[in-house]
């Protein structure tokens, strides 16, 4: 399952905060031409919803979060601003 960071919930929550976002819509990553995108959109009694202090920060459909099930929703610095990314969780080392 995605994995979100307390940074990239607290942001987004902000961010649909300040654009005065009404609590029906959430963002939501959707497979578009093989390309993830980022849309606002209504929330669906069968997504995966992903809340923040009581707030719908992030949905995904069951096809987008088995796609994201080995991700990290993260922020990242740049010369921009604080964004919000994907990173690949790496893999881990067993023991024999």
């Amino acid at each position: 399952m995605l994995t979100i960071t307390h940074d990239a919930q607290s942001l987004l929550k902000h961010i649909l905060t300040r654009q005065d976002v009404p609590a029906h819509l959430a963002p939501r990553f959707v497979l578009e031409d093989e390309q993830l995108k980022l849309v606002l959109d209504q929330i669906h009694d069968e997504d995966r919803v992903f809340e923040f202090d009581g707030r719908p920060v992030l949905v995904l459909d069951e096809e987008v979060a088995y796609l994201l099930s080995d991700r990290t929703l993260i922020t990242r610095r740049t010369e921009h601003g604080t964004e919000i990314a994907l990173e690949e969780m790496e893999e881990g080392f067993g023991l024999e």
